[in-house]
């Protein structure tokens, strides 16, 4: 197959939700093609696209953003999903071009708001992959919100509720990273929908020490990210306290590019280290006694989560995190799941007071039998393969489990 792939960001480096589509994409290469265009922010770097090579051909194309006039009128969301961001216009016409040029044999949207750049492709199969429903997530965190805040967080609910539902009107195939991300947009019956989580890369996120840090509590994400944003001022404020009042001189870690001027200042306590961007993650997790991960709001898979078991450390994190985590077949994850304060800091408590700071092999296993990227890319290749049999001339209805399974 010849597959196009559009996404409003590209996808690396590989520190955020993005990394999902780069690894799908490196497993379809092994034996099919691929043409990437995305649009690209100012952190965009030309080296970026390099990391695609032997992958996917690359055509990028710079977004405007906020120096655009209108920029200042209309959120990002609205920018892209209306087509009104000019880049957004031009990815719209290579798509087609490309379309009219060669064979497609099929279209991978990358989450929702490439969707105007598709709209324009007749007779070839449209996959979305959404991953997660960023409604839900709104819909979580509007239970944390201050009133004054509300109104802004209902009409953005709103927004992505639509978002979501043109997404799902237009696609032959909707990818879901969790079940409850599925039941967010359509129906659990949908016959279009799949189940297509997360993996991870099990030999870059592997252990270099035999043993745990002592002492260590440590988070890691990006931060400009609100819920990990509001997860990583609550570690500090209000659970490590309590943690220390056991453990007084217990250490917290906060790992990640683009903290706030809000979290620096609070990273600024006693035991507390706000790291900001780093070029490799795995040397903090190692020095980590446990993973600690209290979101308050989330959907899709936690790839944090899944990237610090891996790594054999212990997981303390809360339902809104966890709820991705089980497997297909009904398997808890290893971890703790707790979501109040008191709770969390026990927990965390319990594996800094452990005498035993061997690695925890078991939370390894589980990623590696259920969060696989060569398993769910293959799952991914029978999905596609399926979408372009189902919409080729005569063919009809399938009948065919659009997972493959």
């Amino acid at each position: 197959m010849h597959l196009l792939y559009l996404t409003s960001n590209l996808p690396f480096p590989l520190m955020a939700g993005h990394l999902r589509y780069y690894h799908f994409m490196r497993e379809l290469a092994a034996r099919h093609s691929i043409t990437l265009f995305s649009l690209t922010g100012a952190d965009f770097r030309p080296e970026h696209a390099r990391a695609f090579d032997g992958i996917a051909t690359v055509r990028t194309f710079p977004r405007a953003d906020e120096a655009h006039p209108l920029g200042r009128v209309f959120k990002e969301d609205v920018r892209l999903f209306w087509a009104i961001e000019p880049a957004m216009r031009a990815l719209r016409e290579a798509a087609r071009e490309e379309a009219a040029a060669r064979r497609v044999d099929a279209c991978v949207i990358c989450g929702k708001r490439v969707l105007a750049a598709a709209l324009a492709l007749r007779g070839i199969p449209l996959v979305a992959d959404v991953c997660d429903a960023e409604s839900l997530r709104v819909e979580a965190r509007l239970r944390h919100a201050r009133l004054f805040d509300r109104p802004r967080l209902l009409a953005g609910r709103e927004l992505l509720r639509r978002m979501e539902r043109a997404v799902a009107r237009r696609a032959d195939r909707l990818l879901f990273a969790a079940p409850r991300d599925r039941d967010a947009v359509v129906r659990p019956t949908d016959p279009r929908a799949v189940i297509l989580p997360n993996g991870v890369d099990a030999q870059w996120w592997h252990r270099r020490t035999a043993e745990r840090g002592p002492g260590t509590l440590v988070f890691t994400g990006a931060m400009h990210y609100r819920p990990n944003a509001d997860a990583a001022l609550r570690l500090v404020r209000d659970i490590l306290p309590r943690v220390r009042r056991r453990v007084p001189d217990a250490r917290l870690l906060i790992v990640g590019r683009n903290p706030s001027a809000e979290l620096l200042a609070a990273g600024r306590q006693p035991g507390v280290t706000v790291t900001g961007l780093v070029e490799d993650v795995r040397p903090f997790l190692e020095e980590a006694t446990v993973f600690v991960a209290p979101l308050r709001w989330a959907s899709g898979i936690q790839n944090k989560v899944l990237e610090a078991m891996a790594m054999e450390l212990p997981v303390v994190t809360s339902s809104a995190a966890a709820d991705g985590l089980f497997a297909a077949d009904g398997e808890r994850p290893p971890i703790d799941v707790v979501d109040d304060d008191d709770g969390l800091a026990a927990a965390a408590v319990r594996r800094l007071e452990e005498n035993d700071r061997t690695p925890v092999a078991e939370v390894r296993r589980f990623v590696e039998r259920h969060f696989s990227w060569r398993t769910h890319g293959l799952r991914l290749e029978r999905v596609l393969q399926d979408a372009v049999d189902a919409t080729a001339p005569g063919a009809g209805t399938s009948g065919r489990d659009p997972s493959g399974a």
